[in-house]
Order: C-alpha cells, then sequence, then structure tokens
C-alpha cells in the first residue's frame, strides 16, 4: 500500500514538476524515515542518498526500492521496483570467475556489482523525448538514461567505480528477440538456442552485462577514459572486453555447458541485437557504428562458411584477446599505437570498406527472415556521482 501511494506522489510530481506537493505528499505516505529523507533531497537535486539506497541491498525494503532524480528543464525521471532475485546467483558466479587464475589476477580494482532490477512503475515522458542531465551536457532518449549521464562536478566517479542499474525483463525480452532471429539464421543452432539458451535468456544477459564490465579492466591496458575513449579503438574496447567475459568465465569453476552456452549468448547478442539493431537504424551515429563493427567482428572472426551452411566454431577466442593484449601491452609503453590494433580488425569485418561475407549473408537473411522483429532499447542504465 506504501509504494502504491508513493507511485501516485511520483506521478503527480512528473506531471505537476511541483516539489512543494511532493514534499507535502511524502509525508503522509507512511515510508520510512530515511526513504523519505532520500527522495526529498533527490527532488533538490542531492541524488547521491537516493542512489546509494538503490545500490544498497540492505537499504531495499521487501516490498521493492524507490529511485527519483530531476533532470533540466525541471521535469523528473522516477522508477519503483524489486531488486531482481538472479543477483545472487550472478554474485556467486562473478566471485568465482574472479577467483580463477589467469586473467582474473590483471585486475587491478574490482568495479561495482551491477543492479539488476525489475521496475514495477517508472515515469513515461522520458520514452518518447529526449533526457537531458543536470549540468546540460547530452542528450538521450532512452528509459532511465539519466544514468548515463556524463557527471561532473567536484568528485565525478572514475570509470571503474560507474555503477550499471539493469531493467533485466527489458534486457531479457531484446535478448530473447536477438535468439529468435539467431535460431531463423543460423539452423545450425536452432535447437540448442531453443533448448539451452532461451530459457537462460535472464541468467546469460545479467551475467554478460557483469563480466564485460570487468572485462574492461582486465588485461595489460585496462579502459580508461583519457587514452582508450578514442572513435576509431572504441570497437575494439568493446569486443575485447566481450572475450575478456568469455575468458573469466572460462577459467572459473563452473559447469562447461555454461561456458558454451555463454559464448553462444554473446556472440548471437553481439550480432543479432546491437549489431542488427544499429544496422537497421537510418541515421547511424557514433555508437551505432561502433555497435555494427563489432558485431561483424564477431561474426567474421567465429562463424565460418563451409558446405553446409554457415558454423560457429567456439574455439579460439582465447588466442584471439591473447594477440590484442600481447599488442596493447605494447601500447601501453608507447610502442604501438592503438590505431594500429583497431585497423587489423577493422579490415577483418569492412575487407575492402564492405560488409565482410559472414556480416553479409546474416544480414541479408535478418532482413529477408526477421524484417518485423526489430530488437528495441537495451534497458542499461548507468549511476554516477
Amino acid at each position: 500500500m506504501t509504494m502504491r501511494c508513493l507511485e501516485a506522489i511520483l506521478r503527480d510530481l512528473e506531471a505537476t514538476g511541483s516539489r512543494s506537493s511532493f514534499l507535502l505528499g511524502l509525508k503522509g505516505a507512511g515510508l520510512p524515515f530515511d526513504l523519505e529523507c532520500a527522495l526529498a533531497r533527490a527532488a533538490q537535486g542531492e541524488t547521491d542518498a537516493i542512489n546509494d539506497r538503490l545500490f544498497d541491498r540492505s537499504a531495499n525494503a521487501p516490498d521493492g526500492f524507490a529511485w527519483l532524480a530531476p533532470v533540466t528543464g525541471g521535469r523528473f525521471v522516477w522508477m519503483l521496483g524489486e531488486v531482481a532475485e538472479v543477483e545472487a546467483e550472478i554474485a556467486l558466479v562473478r566471485e568465482r570467475a574472479l577467483a580463477g587464475a589467469g586473467l582474473a589476477t590483471t585486475i587491478d580494482k574490482r568495479p561495482p556489482a551491477a543492479r539488476f532490477v525489475h521496475t514495477r512503475a517508472t515515469s513515461t515522458w522520458q520514452r518518447t523525448q529526449p533526457v537531458r542531465n543536470l549540468a546540460g551536457s547530452e542528450s538521450f532518449a532512452e528509459d532511465m538514461s539519466i544514468f548515463q549521464t556524463t557527471y561532473r562536478g567536484d568528485a565525478p566517479r572514475q570509470d571503474v567505480d560507474q555503477r550499471f542499474c539493469i531493467n533485466l525483463p527489458h534486457l531479457a525480452g531484446n535478448t530473447a528477440t536477438a535468439y529468435r532471429i539467431a535460431a531463423r539464421c543460423l539452423p545450425s543452432l536452432s535447437d540448442h538456442i531453443t533448448r539451452s539458451l532461451l530459457p537462460q535468456a535472464r541468467f546469460l544477459s545479467a551475467l554478460h552485462i557483469e563480466l564485460h564490465n570487468i572485462g574492461h579492466f582486465c588485461g595489460p591496458f585496462p579502459f580508461e577514459l583519457t587514452t582508450k575513449d578514442r572513435l576509431i579503438y572504441q570497437p575494439l574496447e568493446e569486443f575485447r572486453a566481450c572475450l575478456a567475459a568469455t575468458e573469466l568465465l572460462s577459467e572459473a569453476d563452473v559447469d562447461g555447458s555454461l561456458k558454451r552456452d555463454f559464448f553462444l549468448h554473446v556472440l548471437v547478442v553481439r550480432i543479432f541485437l546491437y549489431a542488427y539493431r544499429a544496422w537497421k537504424r537510418v541515421q547511424k551515429d557514433a555508437a551505432q557504428v561502433r555497435e555494427i563493427i563489432v558485431g561483424c567482428i564477431f561474426a567474421e572472426q567465429f562463424i565460418r562458411q563451409t558446405r553446409a551452411g554457415l558454423e560457429v566454431r567456439q574455439d579460439g577466442a582465447s588466442e584471439v584477446l591473447a594477440d590484442i593484449h600481447a599488442a596493447e601491452a605494447l601500447a601501453k609503453v608507447g610502442a604501438l599505437d592503438l590505431s594500429s590494433i583497431a585497423e587489423r580488425l577493422l579490415t577483418l569485418a569492412f575487407p575492402g570498406a564492405v560488409l565482410g561475407p559472414v556480416s553479409a549473408i546474416l544480414f541479408s537473411r535478418c532482413e529477408s527472415m526477421c524484417a518485423s522483429e526489430i530488437p528495441t532499447r537495451d534497458g542499461v542504465a548507468r549511476a554516477g556521482k
């Protein structure tokens, strides 16, 4: 009943923008005092407390959590929901991956675990209109994209400290769509996708987010905004983080079938979710071009043409990652330019500045078989300062 009352108060705030009415409504909502205070401060632009509550498992009541933030233009974004039960299982696999030998030992600092949520109710206006952050520096049109802003101020979070909040049902729904597209376009995987991947869509989606984020900070040249956030290198950094995620799991004490399913999941979502969705956009920005390139690198590197048709090869990922890390070790000390590393895989994905042969076949099949099943937004959100 308390959360239902809070939802009504938040919807009124969204509609009217009246902070005074909102603060009065909070007083009579019967909320825990610390939550009431965090929401009141958030409405005034002080979001640290409400962000910290969102990511603190112990602070979330059994009946769910609440989150609120003001954005430029006098508007607010908010959500109510529950923490996803899959978090406990993801945490266990994360710890086993980080306890493994090899790549996990190259991590200087662990990024915080993601928060996976089921949203019960959210603000709605941001789904069709741009969201601008408090500093007004960027514009987004995705759900809850206030999290993805470039935070400024006296103590902005470092990249490794950035925190993610994931709308898991939304993300898993897009993943399931990508699985169905892949099953049609790669007949050799159809049965396995239906029997093994689809029932695990939520778990694999969450695990990919978790290990991919860790993957950015593995290896001899971990991600850092000042040196690696360059347009020509972004696709390779995304590709590297995905391979690092699969490598972390391959070294972990988990079932072998999970290792195989996870690699297939990464391959499928990179090609049939992120790359194909970006390919369908009429106007493509730098982020969409990046996703297309990453998907094409996966297609050309790990799918081969045979007499029987297209077949996925699950071997060789460790060797490809080792080659990238060997080159990055040289780049870290200035003995090699990062762009030269990226250009090698870019040539693989786009030989002669056109789609590679495998990518061309897959995108053509997507167009002819799955034109109506274009995946939507990914539901990934990042919380900063």
